[in-house]
């Protein structure tokens, strides 16, 4: 069996993390410069405040129908 050295697997280890944040960046990036971004963004924060749930997922004590769903 090959036996690989604490170096080698540490290097290995570095580029596999340097890919894999690249990736992220490179998606990241891709769907901020999508068109409809901006307006899905919009839209799920007006979504998210006309339905009375707060930031922590409970609802709005002062909203009765808020509590009510």
């Amino acid at each position: 069996m090959i036996e690989l050295s604490k170096t080698v697997i540490g290097i290995a280890a570095g580029v596999a993390g340097t890919i894999f944040i690249g990736y992220c960046i490179y998606f990241d990036s891709k769907r901020r410069n999508d068109p409809d971004y901006k307006k899905k963004i919009r839209e799920r924060r007006r979504q998210h405040h006309t339905s009375g749930v707060t930031r922590g997922g409970l609802p709005n004590l002062n909203d009765h129908k808020a509590i009510e769903r």
